[in-house]
């Protein structure tokens, strides 16, 4: 049987993983690396700040998510989606986006730094109560708003640890792919695994 929390998770550093940096060091500062050494006119900001502040996305152009960006609370979600609907580009750099339906809460260190997300939305004590977007129930496709709605994809599931698989494309013409070599990425695809 399941835990009826899902997560979990502290946003208190250090973090048990990634010598204390969680996935930020394998998933996200090698396109941070790339963005500075390029001189790319870049902002970061990280999922408590565009929950505090949804009028931040408005002022970008665009919004990059990177890594395992999988777990949105309601206002993040409601963030992206508002500023999609104003023309700010979105793109996707990791598999398993807005799989997660997460909120906030308090933990000892102060405000918003417990990220909580209850397999059964009847186990969640905010059930009932309050706004219903609020009350997790593990992922946002059990809420009826999955991710795919918003990004265009799915989760599928993951692979095997250290397993890597290629990405083919469909239509290898496609802009995305020119100068490529061809249709096929060798060992591209590794752990989670969206589709469309």
């Amino acid at each position: 049987s399941f835990p009826t929390r899902r997560s979990s998770d502290l946003f208190d550093r250090p973090y048990a993983t990634g010598q204390g940096a969680g996935d930020f060091l394998a998933l996200e500062a090698p396109l941070v690396r790339f963005a500075e050494q390029h001189d790319l006119d870049v902002s970061y900001a990280n999922d408590l700040a565009v929950q505090a502040d949804p009028g931040l996305l408005l002022r970008h152009r665009a919004v990059l998510s990177l890594g395992h960006d999988e777990s949105w609370s309601l206002g993040e979600r409601d963030a992206v989606t508002k500023a999609t609907g104003a023309g700010v580009n979105v793109a996707f750099f990791g598999a398993a986006a807005i799989l997660a339906h997460v909120r906030t809460q308090p933990s000892p260190l102060g405000a918003d730094r417990e990220l909580v997300d209850y397999r059964d939305v009847t186990s969640d004590p905010l059930n009932g109560q309050g706004d219903p977007g609020d009350v997790t129930g593990n992922t946002w496709a059990s809420t009826g708003m999955p991710g795919s709605t918003l990004i265009g994809e799915a989760f599928n599931g993951t692979l095997g640890q250290g397993v890597h698989a290629p990405l083919t494309a469909t239509d290898p013409t496609a802009w995305i792919f020119a100068d490529s070599g061809g249709s096929t990425v060798p060992a591209l695809i590794g752990s989670d695994v969206d589709s469309l």
